[in-house]
């Protein structure tokens, strides 16, 4: 009996030790703590554990908005979104907010989220300002965005640009390897005080004024940087149509520019017309050169102008007053000439001939009746030659043969004929004349002396040929010639003459 009475007093010390550990403690001030006999006097609640933490309830969201009335501040953890969150409106209406990260834009960066709901911003008429060490560098107000201070900061910089973009110091660039345009407003001391500059790698191409006037580079002229500008304005059409206002301006892109034009195509770029309308070109706007609408090339007007003189012609050649002129100078030949062809003009026999003439001499002329002379400036005849006549044989027609050797005359009139050193002459027969009346003498020179009795030559048989006297042939030792004319009414070459010297005929 003692026995178990001791055991219940001790088992129920136990309870009381353990109770009054786990228990809430009050002080003075109201204040409770849990796991603590002396909560901290600026917390309401005090927890005090090694062991254990705070656990709050834990629900869906549709559970947390099924509580009637949630108290503002009310706490609970969403075990749908994994986030502890708070009613941050009031009982009637409230508004459930996430702690520690749904609403935050974190340092390290957010997730999930969503660009309709989630931003950085304000929700009152106020400005958001962003700052770097400090110092607010730029605003975004209820206007737009505008730098931190007046004329300070740059959008970006050559070496952290917007993709080829950026805006520097009065200017914007666009930008690219090696490429940099610029639009920009010149505030230096310059007649574009205050115009709109369009520069590439520094050099300005085009200026708008202030008075709204388009200015573009002068062609040949020094001012600002190498550089004038000159008022123009230039419309163009896709056709090809240009109008510039004065003093008249091109595009490289549409005209022909005064200093050339480069990486042109033949094909699609030309000086022209194309409607069916001529071109005129003019110097001192006078036409000087016309091409008409059906490809011929004239002059400006007749019988005036000379393409190209003397002094200035096309490579070794220019067309003067009534004649053709081919040049060579002393370095191209033994000394300068000027050749020509041209019409006699000079009053005279033969005045409106053709005439082919060495630095004004005359050295063969045509007239209208086909008559030709050679250093014969009215020729009568049909062939007027003053001075000498030479008919040269191409090459010596070497007969070896014992059989009979037809000679080819072709378009010759002197054959040269030899024999080799046997001691009889060779047969030889010609071929027939090409042109009626075509003259041939034939030479023999084969060797023929008198003291070794040598005798050397040919004999002219008389198949196509009319010897005098009809002989059957004609025996030819050295030096020995005949001259012949063709007859094509007979097919023969008929004997107008004969010459036997140098040699003696043997017994």
């Amino acid at each position: 009996m003692l026995r178990n009475t001791i055991l219940t007093a001790s088992a129920l010390i136990a309870v009381l030790t353990i109770s009054s550990i786990a228990q809430p403690v009050s002080d003075d001030k109201g204040n409770v703590g849990i796991g603590t006999n002396d909560p901290d006097p600026s917390a309401l609640l005090d927890l005090v554990s090694t062991t254990g933490g705070l656990l709050v309830p834990r629900m869906t969201s549709a559970q947390r908005d099924a509580i009637e009335n949630p108290a503002t501040g009310l706490l609970i953890f969403n075990i749908e979104t994994g986030q502890f969150e708070y009613n941050s409106g009031s009982p009637g209406e409230p508004s459930w907010g996430a702690i520690g990260g749904g609403n935050d834009w974190h340092v390290a960066g957010n997730n999930a989220t969503n660009p309709a709901t989630n931003f950085l911003g304000t929700l009152d008429n106020q400005p958001v300002a962003f700052r770097t060490n400090n110092m607010e560098r730029m605003r975004l107000t209820n206007n737009g965005l505008v730098p931190g201070a007046d004329d300070t900061y740059d959008l970006g910089h050559p070496a952290a640009r917007w993709r080829d973009l950026y805006l520097g110091p009065t200017s914007l660039h666009l930008y690219e390897i090696e490429t940099d345009w610029t639009v920009s407003i010149d505030v230096g001391e310059s007649p574009l005080f205050r115009s709109l500059l369009f520069s590439l790698n520094g050099t300005t191409h085009m200026a708008v004024g202030p008075g709204g006037t388009l200015n573009v580079p002068a062609l040949g002229s020094a001012g600002r940087g190498g550089q004038s500008f000159i008022d123009q304005l230039v419309l163009s059409h896709p056709n090809g149509d240009i109008f510039a206002a004065e003093p008249g301006g091109v595009i490289d892109d549409f005209a022909w520019v005064l200093t050339g034009n480069s990486g042109t195509n033949s094909t699609t770029n030309f000086l022209g017309t194309t409607d069916d309308q001529a071109l005129s070109i003019r110097t001192n706007n006078q036409g000087r050169l016309f091409i008409t609408n059906d490809g011929n090339t004239l002059p400006g007007a007749d019988n005036t102008y000379d393409l190209g003189t003397s002094t200035v012609r096309w490579q070794d050649i220019h067309l003067g007053p009534g004649s053709l002129h081919l040049h060579t100078t002393a370095a191209e030949a033994d000394s300068a000439h000027d050749w020509s062809v041209g019409v006699v003009t000079a009053a005279g026999a033969g005045q409106g001939a053709l005439q082919i003439a060495e630095d004004g001499n005359g050295v063969m002329t045509m007239n209208s009746q086909g008559n030709v002379g050679l250093g014969a400036n009215a020729p009568t005849v049909r062939a007027d030659i003053n001075g000498g006549l030479a008919i040269r044989p191409p090459s010596t027609v070497s007969v070896t043969s014992g059989s009979t050797t037809t000679i080819t005359v072709g378009n010759r009139s002197y054959i040269r004929v030899d024999s080799d050193d046997e001691p009889f002459v060779r047969p030889v027969t010609l071929s027939d004349g090409l042109q009626d009346g075509q003259v041939l003498v034939l030479h023999c020179i084969a060797t023929c002396d008198v003291e070794t009795e040598t005798f050397d030559g040919v004999e002219l048989e008389n198949g196509n040929v009319l010897l005098r006297d009809n002989e059957p042939g004609y025996l030819m030792f050295g030096n020995f010639n005949i001259t012949m004319i063709w007859d094509a009414t007979q097919s023969s070459w008929i004997e107008l003459s004969r010459t036997d010297i140098g040699c003696e005929e043997p017994e």
